[in-house]
C-alpha cells in the first residue's frame, strides 16, 4: 500500500478510498483496492434524499425509446432528439468512469462493470439487485483488468451466486467495448459451453437497447457465437435492414472441453466457466494451454476468468482446480510480479451475502449465527453435516472439501484430516527407491526427490540402517524379515482405460502394523505412532517398471507383498524375479495357507476391503498422515472401483494386517523420530 495515499476523503466523511478485500479471510491474502476520487457531492445522484432512502435504484430506459423497438439502428439514430442523445452519451459515460451513489449514508463507488452488470444485464430472474459482495467482487475484477502483470482471476462461489451471469456480462461488455477482441469460452463439457453461452451471453444480449448491441452477422437467436461483423443479406434481412454502421470485428465464441480447443489463437478474454467440476480434462493442464493465448511478445493482451461452484466440485476436478488455485496466491510472485498461475483468487465466505439488509449490505453476525445454528443441529451426521459445509463453507479448506458423491466412510473425520494438509504436509517426503549403486537384488537406498519426480510418498524410513532391508534365507528361497512390524498391498495396471477418461494406475502401499511397546493398550489412540500407513505408490511407469519398484518396496521394508491377482501381474513378476516368497499368502477359515497370494477382486473381498477402512477411518483417521490414502476413502465407489487403485492396494494391506499386532522383539529407541522427512538436494 502506497503510505502517501489519504485513506479518508475529508468532504466524505467515512469514505474510504482504500478498500482491502479478504482480510479477515483465513488463508487467503488480502488485496488492496484503491477507489477513484470522489466527484462533487452535488452530483452524486441521491445525494440529496434522507439517508434511510438512499439506495440502488436502476436507472431505467426512458419510455421515449419505446418507439424504437423494431426499427433499424440507423433510423432509430437518425430520430433521437438531444435528451435521448444524452442518456445514450450519459450510459456510455458510466461504462468508462463507473458510477457513484450513496448507499445508507455511505458513498459507494461501483465499477463499469458493475454498473452495466446491475442496470442493463437481465438476467432470468429480472434485472439483479445491489450486494455489497458483488460490489467487492467487481472491485477485483476491476483491478485486475488494471493489472500489466496478472492474466485474470480464479474463484470459488457457493451455489446459485450468480457467477454464471457475472461471468457472461463481463465477457459480453469487454467484447462489445473494443474493435478485433476475441473472446472464447469453455465449461466442463461442449454442452455446457453452449448452455453458458445461451443463458448468461445471448439471453441478456438480446434484451439490451439498441444502442449496446453492436451490427452482427449471425441470427437473432445464436447457439454458440455471436460476431459484431458487418451483417450478411440473410442477417442484414434478419434486422430489418440494419444500416451500413462500421462494425466492431468483434467476437464471442464457445467451443470445446478439450485442452487444446484455443490453442494458437490470439484471446483477448477467456472464461473457463465450473472448472472444479470439469472431469474430461485436466483444467491446470488446459489452462497452461490457453495462458499462452492471452500474450504476445510478453506482454499480457488478455484476461481469463475461472469459476467454479464449490458446492458441486467433483474430485478430479476439484483437485487439478485446487492446483490452479495454490498457484494464483498474489503474495507470491516471480521478478515480473505474477503469481505461478498468473491469475488471482477470489474468494467469498458463505457468511457474506447469505442474509443481507434493505440496502443490500451483508449482515454477517445473523449470517454466522443462522449457519453455525444449522451445523449444530448436524453435529451427529457426519455426512450431512459436511454437506452443508461444502455448500455453504467460511473458509478455504471447506470449500476444498467438495464432493459431488457420497462418501462411505466418516466423512467428517477425513475431511477434518485432509484439511490439516491443505497447504501442506510436512509429515511427507517424495523421492524413489532404487537399487543401492544400480546393482539389483543388494540393498534398496532412498533417493528424496521433488514431488513432480518421486515415484513413492514415504512418512517413515528406517532410522537405524542395520532395520532395513531384511530377509532370511528359508528353503532356499528369500524371506522378508520385518513382517512382524510392516506388509504391503498392490494393484496392478488393468492395461485399460477407466472411466473419465482416467488411466489405470500400478499402485502400491506399506502399512506398518501397531508396535505394543511404543502404543500399549493404556496409550490414547490418538496418540499412536505405529499401525498406520507409511509409503504409498500410484504411478504409470511401464509393467516392470512398477514391478520392480514394488519388488524395491518390499524389499526395503523387509515386507511381503499381498497383490491383487485379477491381473496376476505382481504374482508373475515376484515370482519370476526371484521373490515368491515375498508374496502374502492368506490363512483361510480352516487354518489352511491359500493356495494363491494375494486376493482376487470379487465381491467378497471388495466389502472386506471396505469394512476394514471403515474400521481404520473411525479408530485412526484422525491421525492417518497420508492425505492420498483419505482422498482415495473419500471418493471409493464400491461398484467401480477402478479409478482408486490405491485405495486397492490400501485394503489389500489391512486385510493381510488384520489381528496382527508388532511383538515385542526389542526396546524401541524413544531417540528416533517416527516421522523421517528429507531436504531435496
Amino acid at each position: 500500500m502506497d503510505k502517501n495515499i489519504n485513506i479518508i476523503v475529508p468532504k466524505f466523511s467515512g469514505f474510504r478510498k482504500e478498500i482491502i478485500l479478504f482480510e479477515n479471510i483465513e488463508d487467503m491474502t488480502p488485496v488492496s483496492i484503491i477507489l477513484p476520487d470522489p466527484p462533487n457531492k452535488r452530483n452524486i445522484i441521491n445525494y440529496n434524499r434522507a439517508t434511510s432512502n438512499q439506495k440502488w435504484e436502476r436507472i431505467p430506459l426512458p419510455k421515449s425509446f419505446d418507439k424504437y423497438r423494431g426499427i433499424p439502428k440507423e433510423r432509430a439514430y437518425s430520430r433521437l432528439t438531444k435528451d435521448e442523445h444524452e442518456f445514450i452519451e450519459s450510459e456510455y459515460k458510466k461504462l468508462e468512469t463507473g458510477f457513484w451513489f450513496f448507499i445508507n449514508g455511505k458513498l459507494t463507488w461501483i465499477t463499469d462493470t458493475h454498473y452495466f452488470f446491475l442496470n442493463w444485464w437481465k438476467i432470468d430472474i429480472g434485472f439483479p439487485d445491489y450486494k455489497d459482495v458483488n460490489a467487492k467482487y467487481f472491485w477485483h475484477w476491476w483491478k485486475i483488468e488494471n493489472d500489466p502483470n496478472c492474466k485474470g482471476m480464479i474463484e470459488m462461489t457457493k451455489r446459485r451466486d450468480g457467477k454464471s451471469f457475472r461471468a457472461g456480462c463481463i465477457a459480453y461488455k469487454r467484447t462489445f467495448s473494443h474493435e478485433n477482441h476475441y473472446c472464447g469460452i469453455q465449461s466442463k463439457t461442449d454442452d455446457d459451453a453452449s448452455k453458458f453461452f445461451q443463458k448468461t451471453v445471448a439471453s441478456p444480449w438480446k434484451k439490451l437497447p439498441f444502442f449496446f448491441r453492436p451490427n452482427y452477422d449471425n441470427s437473432n437467436n445464436p447457439r454458440n457465437e455471436l460476431r459484431f461483423f458487418s451483417p450478411t443479406k440473410r442477417g442484414a434481412e434478419s434486422q430489418l435492414g440494419l444500416g451500413l454502421e462500421e462494425s466492431l470485428e468483434s467476437w464471442i465464441e464457445s467451443r470445446s472441453s478439450v485442452a487444446t480447443a484455443f490453442d494458437g489463437e490470439k484471446l483477448h478474454t477467456s472464461i473457463g466457466d465450473e472448472e472444479g467440476k470439469t472431469v474430461e480434462v485436466r483444467v491446470d493442464e488446459r489452462w497452461d494451454i490457453k495462458r499462452h493465448c492471452l500474450e504476445v511478445d510478453g506482454k499480457i493482451i488478455g484476461k481469463h476468468l475461472s469459476t467454479t461452484t464449490v458446492e458441486e466440485m467433483e474430485f478430479f476436478g476439484g483437485k487439478h482446480f485446487k492446483s490452479m488455485w495454490d498457484a494464483s496466491d498474489p503474495n507470491q510472485t516471480d521478478e515480473l510480479g505474477r503469481t505461478q498461475s498468473e491469475l488471482h483468487r477470489h474468494f467469498t465466505p458463505a457468511f457474506e451475502g447469505y442474509i443481507i439488509d434493505e440496502f443490500g449490505n451483508s449482515c454477517v453476525e445473523k449470517s454466522i449465527s443462522d449457519l453455525n445454528a444449522k451445523r449444530k443441529a448436524l453435529q451427529n451426521n457426519p455426512s450431512k453435516l459436511t454437506a452443508l459445509k461444502r455448500r455453504f463453507p467460511f473458509t478455504i479448506r471447506e470449500a476444498f472439501r467438495s464432493s459431488g458423491k457420497e462418501c462411505h466412510f466418516n466423512i467428517e473425520i477425513i475431511d477434518n484430516r485432509l484439511e490439516d494438509f491443505t497447504f501442506g504436509n510436512p509429515n511427507l517426503t517424495y523421492g524413489n527407491f532404487e537399487w543401492k549403486d544400480g546393482i539389483p537384488d543388494t540393498q534398496v537406498v532412498f533417493k528424496p526427490k521433488s514431488k513432480e519426480n518421486g515415484k513413492f510418498i514415504v512418512s517413515y524410513l528406517m532410522d537405524n540402517p542395520a532395520m532395513a532391508n531384511k530377509k532370511v534365507m528359508s528353503g532356499g528361497v528369500w524371506m522378508p524379515a520385518n513382517t512382524t512390524s510392516f506388509i504391503a498391498g498392490g494393484d496392478p495396471f488393468k492395461f485399460k482405460t477407466t472411466a473419465g477418461s482416467l488411466k489405470s494406475k500400478g499402485a502400491g502401499a506399506v502399512f506398518m502394523k501397531r508396535d505394543i511397546l511404543i502404543d500399549p493398550d493404556e496409550k490414547d489412540i490418538c496418540q499412536w505412532k505405529t499401525h498406520r500407513f507409511v509409503c504409498t505408490y500410484a504411478n504409470r511407469p511401464t509393467p516392470n517398471e512398477y514391478g520392480e519398484d514394488m519388488i524395491m518396496m518390499c524389499h526395503y521394508y523387509g515386507c511381503a507383498m499381498s497383490p491383487e491377482i485379477t491381473v496376476p501381474f505382481l504374482w508373475t513378476y515376484f515370482e519370476d524375479r526371484g521373490y515368491g516368497g515375498y508374496l502374502f499368502y492368506q490363512k483361510k477359515n480352516n487354518h489352511r495357507t491359500s493356495l494363491t497370494p494375494g486376493a482376487n477382486a470379487n465381491e467378497g473381498t471388495t466389502e472386506a476391503i471396505f469394512a476394514e477402512y471403515d474400521e481404520y477411518i473411525e479408530r485412526h483417521g484422525a491421525r492417518e498422515v497420508h492425505g492420498e490414502i483419505l482422498e482415495q476413502c473419500r471418493e471409493a465407489d464400491i461398484t467401480n472401483l477402478s479409478p482408486q487403485d490405491l485405495f486397492v492396494a490400501g485394503g489389500h494391506a489391512l486385510i493381510a494386517a488384520k489381528n496382527s499386532v508388532r511383538t515385542p522383539e526389542r526396546k524401541s529407541s524413544s531417540t528416533n523420530p517416527l516421522f523421517r522427512t528429507y531436504k531435496l538436494q
